[in-house]
């Protein structure tokens, strides 16, 4: 039987919790930084050298971010020039970590590879020292070195495939480091103009 001295509970409604995104890492708002203009290529691969060490700190780059909003309230508003600039080096970037990840991955397929050719030599030899008193495992052996042989040949046509994709990314980022030496001599003589009576 019920108490008629007993209240129904009630479960307060519990506040939606809003779920952030992760804060862009240190390294992230290097690229970033150098994508808008903010660093110029000395100083992004000094403190991408850092970034890799794992000493280059949010503070540092806070430091560059205010040198560069000094900079640019000096200059005034951004010229059609100095908005090329901006566009081809966050081009650059794009091409820089594209690089990074296929080197990485291609590191990581010649490591595969020489592991396959590794085991491809211990089944060769196993299949040597069994073909005596085993025929048949010794042909199981030598099946599963064909298998990984197979498998190698496939891997080395996927990284035959990012090392041109590495020599595209090479060519390309000469063009546009070019491309900006142009601009920027350009830019150099609009400011000289700008000075002119």
């Amino acid at each position: 039987m019920l108490n008629a001295h007993h209240k129904p509970r009630i479960i307060a409604a519990q506040p939606k919790r809003t779920v952030r995104a992760p804060a862009p890492s240190v390294e992230e708002q290097l690229y970033t930084m150098y994508a808008r203009g903010e660093l110029d290529e000395d100083a992004f691969r000094a403190l991408k050298a850092l970034a890799e060490k794992g000493q280059l700190q949010p503070v540092d780059l806070a430091v560059h971010r205010l040198e560069a909003l000094r900079r640019r309230a000096a200059r005034g508003r951004e010229s059609d020039t100095e908005r090329s600039i901006r566009q081809i080096r966050a081009r650059l970037v794009r091409l820089e970590k594209a690089r990074s990840e296929s080197t990485q991955v291609l590191d990581t397929l010649q490591k595969k590879m020489a592991a396959l050719a590794e085991e491809a030599e211990k089944r060769e030899a196993a299949a040597r020292e069994a073909v005596a008193h085993d025929e048949e495992r010794a042909r199981r052996y030598l099946e599963e070195k064909q298998e990984l042989l197979a498998t190698r040949a496939r891997l080395e046509e996927q990284a035959a495939a990012l090392q041109e994709d590495l020599q595209r990314i090479d060519e390309l980022r000469l063009t546009l480091e070019a491309r900006i030496a142009e601009l920027e001599a350009l830019r150099t003589r609009e400011e000289l103009q700008k000075l002119e009576p």
